[in-house]
């Protein structure tokens, strides 16, 4: 923990105006055309009296009718061609926007047509006598390399990316477990890959490096699993496949992923995980084929897509499911019948239950967390196409897991601040059917995530602001952070354990950087990596209440993640965190340009600390302040 005292209020050098440019509209009049008025020959051949050199003006009367009627021809043969041409633009217009959709189509499926008609979309041309110019170099010699690589890259994403959440000494599996599991639930055989539609992952086969579900994972990783199982939910798949629509309605895929959010904000969800009376109905004796193969995996998925949303709290739930499902976020009968199913052939057995949560959202999963049956919780988001091999090798200890949670995984979301102002809001007089235009209301300002959780939390321990009012409570009783919070921002486990110190700190506030030195030392049995997170809290002062200015508690203002570190072996990262971090917006400072609003730092004491987790920083910070466990 380090403690530094500005003494001087600074303001940021750098401002923001709006600026408004008039836009000029320009205008082409244009004259009506002019008519050409024809000449009959009876007025052509009128005569009036006194008037000198008749055959003179009877000629110039006939030459202008019949000047006038060629006139009209052409002007019928202008009008007939232009009607021809609008026709031919009408028609080549219409061609090239169905031209346009279709090759957008085929462009989406283009690697699915070309294995289904055995064609390529594209050919390489060599210039073998080394002449044109080279406009891109490749780091790869050939396109199995890059495949390769790509291979490479996306499995050390997720290996470095999954969240070990909770782990009784389950994890990892021994070499004899391996032959022993049971892959229970349905998105253990048709997870959720990535986003739908717009992100899922491409089949890639007959490659150096095909894309792999979790089963084809798990099969060239060594592993052996239940057949029953896997013959069992195979029967189920035409029965729980969807179909999904882009947002325009213009691609209809048929998928497996069951969990897909709604298609408009507001809508509902239903959860058809299939439950055991489903797989009592379609397989009898299932259940036998859990003897052998006792260690438990059920797979929990949400998915993720573009135009689709979780409507917080009931609303977001179908409730003529009648899943006793409070959240689309939460669990539901089905689900939690799966897992007492599988609960109880753990306590037959002696084997083990693990579940993953394959999603990106912050799912409400307390119960998870104190069911004591659970052994292990892993997150392992949307592991794409290459994933899977990682997940593997954490759940056999090839990979000590190092995954940090990016959000705050609260026991009730519906009652955070930002989902107060949630839901489907559109606009007034508004063609309906255009479900985008719609207005998202952000009224909770900076209290979102870790920033509202962790600072009212530590102003119910400074007892600031009313903190443990009953209002945002889960439990409509005073507001306790333990009763709030599952699993906090930055929060996982490891298979093996670390220190981390602050070693030194030095601000350079001419050039706007925080220097930072951390030692962190492994003290466990196993190898691993570990993520240093480094966070600040700045002071909340009587100008910042008196002005308005929001401020959260504590502020993670850099990260990093070490080298593989074996037992007894210790790495320093060194971090050069932007001072920007720290500041906050002040709507009443003047600023460079003479006009209000900028950043400011404000005079006061500033607590620089590393945590594991948003709240594990927080906690340093109090305990510096002098408040104890029995103040938190």
């Amino acid at each position: 923990m380090e403690i530094i005292e500005n003494q001087n209020q600074t303001q940021s050098r750098d401002s923001y105006r709006a600026v408004s440019r008039a836009g000029v509209a320009r205008r082409t009049a244009l004259g009506a055309p002019g008519g050409m008025a024809g000449v009959s020959r009876n007025a052509a051949f009128a005569r009036r009296s006194g008037e000198p050199d008749r055959t003179a003006r009877y000629n110039a009367a006939y030459n202008a009718a019949v000047t006038n009627a060629q006139v009209r021809r052409r002007a019928r043969r202008n009008r007939a061609f232009q009607r021809l041409w609008r026709g031919f633009l009408s028609f080549t217009a219409s061609a090239a926007a169905l031209l346009l959709s279709a090759a957008f189509i085929v462009n989406a499926f283009r690697a699915d047509l070309d294995r289904a008609f055995g064609t390529s979309s594209f050919r390489v041309v060599t210039n073998t006598d080394g002449s044109g110019e080279a406009y891109y170099s490749s780091d790869y010699a050939n396109t199995g390399e890059l495949v390769r690589a790509v291979a490479d890259i996306s499995e050390q994403i997720s290996a470095e990316g999954i969240v070990l959440l909770k782990n009784n000494g389950a994890l990892p599996l021994s070499s004899n477990e391996k032959s022993k599991i049971s892959l229970m639930g349905f998105s253990s055989y048709h997870p959720v890959t990535g986003g739908i539609p717009g992100t899922g992952v491409t089949p890639n086969y007959g490659t150096d490096a095909d894309t792999v579900d979790f089963t084809a994972a798990l099969k060239q990783r060594g592993f052996e699993y239940n057949p029953a199982l896997e013959t069992l939910y195979a029967n189920l798949f035409d029965f729980y496949s969807t179909e999904i629509s882009s947002p325009d309605g213009s691609v209809t895929i048929t998928s497996p992923a069951i969990t897909a959010p709604a298609n408009l904000p507001g809508g509902a969800f239903s959860s058809r995980e299939p439950s055991p009376s489903v797989l009592d109905q379609t397989m009898p004796r299932w259940r036998e084929s859990l003897e052998l193969y006792n260690i438990y995996i059920i797979t929990l998925a949400r998915a993720g897509s573009e135009n689709g949303n979780y409507t917080p709290g009931l609303d977001g739930v179908n409730a003529s499911r009648n899943l006793n499902q409070s959240d689309p976020l939460g669990l539901s009968d089905s689900e939690r019948d799966l897992i007492r199913a599988a609960a109880d052939a753990r306590d037959m057995t002696g084997g083990k239950l693990i579940v993953l949560l394959n999603t990106s959202n912050p799912m409400e999963i307390q119960e998870l967390a104190d069911n004591t049956a659970i052994d292990a919780v892993l997150q392992i988001g949307f592991p794409g196409g290459y994933g899977f091999y990682a997940l593997c090798d954490i759940l056999d200890g090839t990979v000590n897991p190092s995954g940090r949670l990016c959000d705050t995984w609260a026991v009730k979301n519906s009652v955070s601040p930002a989902a107060q102002n949630y839901g489907f809001l559109p606009w007034d007089h508004i063609d309906q059917e255009n479900h985008i235009n719609s207005a998202i209301i952000q009224a909770e300002g900076i209290y979102t995530g870790y920033k509202y959780y962790e600072t009212r939390y530590f102003d119910s321990v400074t007892q600031s602001g009313g903190a443990d009012s009953p209002v945002g409570s889960s439990t409509g009783g005073p507001w306790q952070y333990s009763r709030e919070i599952t699993y906090p921002f930055g929060y996982g486990l490891s298979y093996t354990n670390f220190i981390q110190s602050l070693d030194d700190l030095e601000i350079n506030l001419s050039a706007g950087i925080i220097h930072a030195s951390v030692t962190v030392s492994n003290t466990g049995n196993t190898p691993g990596r570990d993520a240093v997170q480094l966070y600040a809290s700045a002071p909340y002062t009587d100008y910042d209440r008196e002005h308005g200015i929001e401020k959260s508690a504590i502020q993670l203002i850099d990260y990093a993640k070490t080298n593989i570190l074996s037992p007894g072996q210790s790495e320093t990262i060194e971090f050069h965190a932007d001072l920007k971090y720290l500041s906050s917006w002040d709507s009443n400072a003047h600023n460079a340009v003479n006009t209000q609003g900028c950043y400011i730092l404000d005079p006061g004491i500033y607590y620089f600390t590393v945590g594991d987790g948003a709240h594990d920083a927080v906690n340093h910070v109090l305990s510096a302040m002098g408040y104890d466990l029995n103040n938190g």
